[in-house]
């Protein structure tokens, strides 16, 4: 029976995924779940729409993590902290949209009014103050966004942001996609380990007990790691560095993890031999609990 082990949630998922360096393929961007992603291509540069998913990460997370998207520019514009690049990429589409609308109404309206039809005009006359609030608003929002108070408050609410090192970034997703995969990599071995060595036998009992010892040391190692990241106030040389020990642990770990299912996987047949090398790596394994335990 397969069990789940999913230690990486869903808004870390979405976390990972829009922080991950998209594929290019046959002409085509992709994330990491295999989604095509939109793009614009000029002379000069290559511009992304890689837009969160909706209802998983909150306005701040939004900010943080996806900054140049459609939706955080709409989050910024909302909170009087948007520039001129905001506006463009939240409205630019939309007056697109209506400038297709009034060019579709005018061409419709030119042969009703030949028809002399007072019911399709006046219907024609309601169409036309369809898209006047969302006009309104657009323009409400130009003029704002000119306006030196708005510029001068934007500048620095953004210093919240602005200010997030780049490398704790990168950090944090080094540590979910090492959740990630890890999640799998347990599962696996837990499996090979009940095909093995059938329960209830000591050895059985064993390395199960040692690899959900590695799961929770693991869990624990990556999600001390990412509060250091989520809650630091500022970048710290000393932080840095036991942020890159915890990362290097994680590593291991799932370097042990993988050795462990490449070994069972070459010897499904008992002998002895076998045994040994696969009781070495479970040691092995144990060994490097207590070392972190030790660190911490």
């Amino acid at each position: 029976m397969k069990k789940e082990n999913n230690i990486i949630t869903k808004k870390e998922q979405e976390i990972l995924r829009l922080t991950t360096p998209l594929k290019f393929v046959d002409s085509a961007l992709y994330d990491t779940e295999g989604n095509q992603v939109k793009f614009t291509e000029s002379l000069t540069k290559l511009e992304c729409n890689l837009e969160p998913a909706k209802g998983i990460l909150d306005d701040e997370e939004i900010l943080k993590y996806s900054p140049d998207s459609q939706k955080a520019s709409i989050i910024r514009i909302n909170n009087n902290i948007a520039n001129m690049d905001d506006f463009k990429k939240a409205y630019y589409p939309v007056i697109g949209k209506i400038i297709l609308y009034y060019i579709m109404w005018i061409m419709l309206i030119v042969p009703i009014i030949f028809l002399n039809n007072i019911i399709l005009i006046s219907i024609f006359v309601v169409l036309l103050m369809l898209p006047v609030y969302k006009v309104r608003k657009i323009i409400k929002v130009r003029r704002d966004i000119k306006l030196d108070k708005i510029k001068t408050y934007m500048n620095s609410k953004n210093n919240e942001y602005a200010t997030i090192n780049p490398k704790y970034i990168e950090y944090e997703r080094q540590i979910l996609k090492l959740k990630q995969e890890f999640s799998y990599k347990k599962t696996n071995a837990t499996e090979l380990i009940e095909k093995r060595f059938a329960p209830p036998q000591i050895t059985y009992d064993k390395f199960i007990s040692t690899v959900e010892n590695v799961d929770k040391v693991f869990v624990s190692e990556s999600e001390t790691a990412l509060d250091m990241l989520r809650y630091s106030n500022e970048y710290s040389e000393d932080m840095d560095e036991q942020i890159k020990v915890r990362i290097k642990t994680l590593k291991l770990f799932s370097k042990q993890i993988d050795d462990l299912t490449n070994e069972l996987l070459i010897t499904m047949s008992k002998n002895s031999n076998s045994d040994e090398t696969i009781k070495n790596l479970i040691d092995q394994m144990d060994k490097l609990i207590d070392s972190v335990k030790e660190y911490d």
